[in-house]
């Protein structure tokens, strides 16, 4: 880029910052996300085996609520990177009736 007149440079830095404004921007927002839901999701899991055992049923159900609208949310990504499977996201009782029942097992 040494060879470039001032001018071009700053044709190629636009260009290059819309590239990643319409291509790559999703990805980076996407990663932040996933990045802050991983984090929330590891504090709260050290945080409810801290806590006081007669809240821990309700806070493990409330983790759960989380993951499984993390779940619901991104389904379609893990459904093409094959992380879940079909019948495996549609099958469990506890993910489509999350208002009546909610799983208290944390699985790790």
């Amino acid at each position: 880029m040494s060879n470039i007149r001032g001018s071009d440079k700053a044709a190629v830095r636009a260009a290059r910052f819309d590239m990643w404004s319409t291509q790559e921007q999703d990805i980076v927002q996407a990663a932040g996300r996933a990045y802050s839901e991983k984090l929330i999701s590891d504090i709260c899991h050290e945080k409810i085996g801290k806590a006081d055992p007669e809240l821990q049923p309700i806070l493990k159900k409330l983790y759960n609520l989380y993951l499984i609208t993390i779940l619901e949310e991104n389904i379609s990504f893990f459904l093409t990177n094959n992380l879940i499977t079909t019948p495996r996201s549609s099958s469990p009782s506890h993910v489509t009736g999350r208002s009546t029942t909610v799983t208290t097992t944390m699985e790790r």
